[in-house]
């Protein structure tokens, strides 16, 4: 959808057309696309909401590890019998992003062009070895100050996606707000898309994007770690409460090595160093800094393509 079609259908929801104040403190402002190209460029944790959240360089709830068996014994049960051996096909994949501010500083949650068009960059070097592509249709500005400041509140969530979200369940929804300096983001995962499909998408903290003001979380790795959740990776270290520790499922991927806590920062660690390899704190899915953040492992790469088949109904 382009946005000259956008606005219009904005109309027909909010009674308001672009440049015009549809209520009080709701206004849109018409903002430049980002590389329609698309080249170049915390696990989930479904609460109560089925939102993950990247807390304090991580997410603030976690599933259980009963919860993620269950995600993967119905994941299994919907993924296709043919896939062992078939080449993954490229894929590209639509963004609406929505920029929501108090006012029209950087300061107030106003991102530039120069810096969307940046996080675009990352995203998509980030998944190329996935052979995904994310090619950004749209970006909307806001303003709308109840949302940016607390729409980390689970109403004021589901009220701003119930107005803003376009498209279907293969359509990336980005929400940019203030949170908290501790929460970067939040996703939803795409086994929650059919009980909740409004609330489909990713919520970020304005200041992660490339060149913000949050140090050692603005290069940008926030969005690749949130659209890890939004295509169904779980973090890659046991999630508090996961009683068998490093020698539960973790993951549910085979090849991110067993990781009992979190890494911050970039310092190497062997949280669990019975088992082979160290912690993946160049994994996309860790809570390293973002300058450590490299990579998604072929099982990574391999679970996002099944996930997104069976829930987000993309093809292989």
């Amino acid at each position: 959808m382009h946005f000259s079609k956008f606005f219009p259908l904005l109309s027909l929801w909010l009674g308001a057309t672009s440049n015009v104040v549809a209520a009080p403190s709701f206004e849109f402002k018409k903002g430049t696309l980002g590389p329609l190209s698309g080249h170049g460029s915390g696990s989930g944790s479904p609460d109560d909401t089925g939102l993950a959240k990247r807390e304090s360089a991580g997410c603030g709830k976690h599933p259980s590890l009963k919860q993620r068996a269950a995600g993967m014994k119905k994941l299994q049960g919907m993924r296709k019998s043919h896939r062992n051996n078939q080449k993954m096909s490229e894929i590209t994949l639509p963004v609406h992003m929505f920029i929501i501010a108090t006012n029209e500083t950087e300061e107030g949650g106003w991102i530039p062009d120069s810096r969307i068009d940046e996080q675009m960059q990352i995203l998509n070097d980030d998944f190329a070895n996935a052979l995904i592509t994310w090619e950004l249709l749209n970006v909307t500005r806001i303003i709308h100050q109840e949302w940016f400041e607390g729409v980390n509140d689970n109403k004021l969530d589901a009220q701003m996606k119930k107005q803003l979200r376009v498209g279907e369940a293969d359509v990336l929804n980005i929400y940019t707000v203030e949170l908290s300096r501790k929460i970067f983001g939040y996703a939803t995962l795409p086994e929650d898309y059919d009980d909740d499909p409004t609330g489909d998408g990713v919520v970020m903290n304005y200041r992660t994007f490339p060149g913000a003001s949050l140090k050692s979380f603005n290069e940008g790795r926030t969005l690749t770690h949130e659209v890890g959740h939004w295509c169904g990776l779980y973090h890659t270290f046991s999630e508090e409460g996961d009683d068998e520790g490093c020698d539960g499922d973790g993951d549910f991927v085979d090849d991110t090595p067993p990781q009992l806590i979190a890494t911050r920062g970039c310092v190497p660690q062997d949280s669990c160093a019975d088992h082979p390899g160290q912690d993946p704190l160049t994994n996309f899915m860790d809570y390293s800094d973002d300058s450590c953040m490299q990579e998604f492992t072929p099982g990574q790469v391999e679970r996002m393509r099944n996930e997104l088949e069976a829930y987000r109904e993309i093809e292989y």
